[in-house]
């Protein structure tokens, strides 16, 4: 394939049970799939889940033996953890961070951070895995109808705000 493949992926939790997603687009910001996803794990750490994400990427990356790859995350810190050489034994998520780490080099891919505003496909994909109740990884050939005109905005570099939500 000519030009460069780009990953975003966000996450979805409730409870602590997590879905993520994510899209895989061309350098000129086609839909070429996306997936979404399970953590296998009750989980309550944000970086947990964008680490969980980027391994499911990759995972996704090697099993299409995709190269010349940019993962694209919102969160400096999986960033910072995934591209940064340095001991992770006593880190709670150290052994994903070294698998990702491993795939990374293995695949000559890069991790980029995006604002989460530029990540709303990744995102919308993330809250429809809530529906994938059954499987680990489901594979998308097409872009869910519901996600149509998010794609053309992400296209046309069009960006939604989007609000936390405040718990008081």
């Amino acid at each position: 394939m000519d030009g460069t493949l780009m990953q975003n992926s966000g996450v979805s939790r409730t409870q602590g049970l997590a879905r993520y997603g994510a899209i895989l687009r061309d350098d000129k910001g086609r839909w070429l799939g996306g997936f979404v996803g399970r953590v296998g794990m009750v989980t309550t750490s944000c970086l947990t889940l964008k680490l969980w994400v980027i391994q499911g990427g990759l995972t996704v990356a090697k099993n299409f033996n995709l190269k010349n790859d940019i993962i694209k995350t919102d969160s400096r810190e999986a960033l910072m953890l995934t591209s940064k050489g340095g001991v992770v034994d006593n880190h709670p998520d150290g052994a994903v961070i070294e698998e990702c780490r491993y795939f990374l080099f293995e695949l000559g891919i890069s991790v980029m951070h995006t604002l989460r505003e530029g990540n709303s496909c990744a995102n919308h994909l993330a809250k429809l895995g809530r529906m994938q109740l059954d499987e680990d990884l489901v594979i998308l050939h097409r872009p869910p109808h519901s996600m149509h005109q998010l794609l053309l905005a992400n296209m046309t570099h069009v960006a939604y705000l989007t609000y936390q939500k405040h718990v008081q």
